[in-house]
């Protein structure tokens, strides 16, 4: 009888033990909203970026101006033409035929930006959301295949581009078309046109919707970034002699 008495105590510690450990295991996990609102950069860190950023707006919103007056052309300083393929994993296969394009200019007609100057929040992540909107957007760029360089040009019509300002410790970042906004995206027309030069299979490559979307989205995170910059080697850009302009017609 004692091995079954000794058998018996030893299963009543293992069950107590395991009633135990369920019950520090349940209490250890924070809840998940503590979690999320723990890893939030404080608001009022934020603030002086919060301030850069509707600095940057403002110069955009004056050029959005100035687009319903005959249009605004930017071009975009030689050190940030070349246009890195890795936006749209899509067009990969041009960088592997050894293609690569470069973006010269985009004009901009009837450019409106939407959205308030409060600072918002996606998942743990400070932002101040905009929606872009404009009637035509022109691109010219070029692409570049061994010798050959052809002009390279987009046209796209009746677009809707939702972007956010995206504040970070050292400063913010552009982020173009964010998941959460992804339905908002849209385009009426997309026309793509490549000069002559090219073989036919490289040439179809760089007319695909793929490809213009590459230049929709680098060429208008590249104009946001650049408000405000003076132009390189002494030429002048938009964002130095626009805003004089639309003084002087008093449109500001």
């Amino acid at each position: 009888m004692r091995p079954i008495m000794l058998l018996i105590c030893a299963m009543c510690v293992g069950i107590a033990a395991a009633f135990g450990a369920d019950e520090s295991g349940s209490a250890a996990p924070p809840p998940a909203d503590k979690e999320e609102k723990a890893t939030r950069p404080d608001p009022e860190s934020l603030k002086p970026i919060l301030t850069d950023v509707l600095d940057k707006d403002k110069l955009i919103r004056i050029m959005a101006q100035a687009t319903r007056v005959g249009g605004v052309t930017v071009n975009i300083p030689s050190r940030l033409q070349q246009v890195p393929f890795n936006l749209i994993p899509e067009t990969a296969p041009l960088r592997e035929k050894g293609v690569s394009v470069r973006l010269k200019s985009l004009t901009f007609r009837d450019l409106t930006l939407e959205g308030d100057d409060s600072l918002d929040w996606d998942a743990d992540r400070p932002v101040v959301p905009r929606l872009m909107r404009f009637s035509r957007l022109a691109v010219e760029a070029e692409a570049q295949y061994g010798k050959i360089t052809v002009p390279l040009a987009a046209d796209f019509r009746d677009g809707v581009l939702p972007f956010d300002y995206l504040l970070n410790p050292s400063g913010f970042d552009i982020a173009l078309i964010p998941e959460r906004k992804k339905d908002d995206f849209s385009l009426r027309d997309v026309k793509l046109r490549v000069g002559n030069g090219l073989t036919s299979r490289i040439a179809n490559m760089l007319v695909s919707p793929k490809v213009g979307e590459l230049l929709l989205r680098y060429g208008v995170g590249q104009t946001i970034k650049i408000a405000g910059e003076g132009g390189e080697g002494g030429s002048q850009n938009w964002f130095e002699t626009g805003a004089r302009v639309l003084d002087a017609l008093g449109i500001r």
